[in-house]
C-alpha cells in the first residue's frame, strides 16, 4: 500500500470520526465534508483517486471497500452512500455543536 492510499484511508478517518470530536475542534473543522463533494466536482472525481489511480476494474477507492461488503455495487450507489456519509457527518456535528455542546458522543442521539 502506498502512501496515498494511506493518506485516503487516513481521510476518511479524520471526516468519519468528525462527530467524536471535541467541540473546540469540531467548530473549526465542521465544513470540511462540505468541501470533499465541491473538490470531486470541480475535478471531475477525487483528487487522490486520480493520482494514485484506478484499480483494473475501474472502480473508485470508497467503490473497491464497499465492493468487500456488496460485490455487484454500482459507481452510482457508491456515490449515493457516500453523500448519506458526508451528510450523516455533518449533521451529527451540527447537532453536537449548536443543539448539545457539552455532551459526549452518546447523548448526541438522545432527542
Amino acid at each position: 500500500m502506498n502512501f496515498l492510499h494511506i493518506l485516503h484511508f487516513a481521510i476518511l478517518a479524520f471526516i468519519g470520526f468528525m462527530p467524536l470530536y471535541p467541540v473546540n475542534i469540531l467548530k473549526h473543522i465542521y465544513y470540511f465534508p462540505v468541501i470533499i463533494p465541491l473538490l470531486w466536482v470541480i475535478c471531475g472525481e477525487c483528487p487522490l483517486t486520480a493520482a494514485h489511480g484506478r484499480n483494473e476494474a475501474r472502480d473508485s477507492f470508497t467503490q473497491s471497500i464497499y465492493k468487500k461488503f456488496y460485490p455487484d455495487i454500482t459507481e452510482h450507489n457508491t456515490d449515493s452512500i457516500n453523500a448519506l456519509i458526508l451528510v450523516s457527518v455533518v449533521c451529527l456535528s451540527t447537532r453536537k455543536l449548536i443543539v448539545k455542546p457539552h455532551t459526549h458522543f452518546g447523548q448526541i442521539f438522545k432527542v
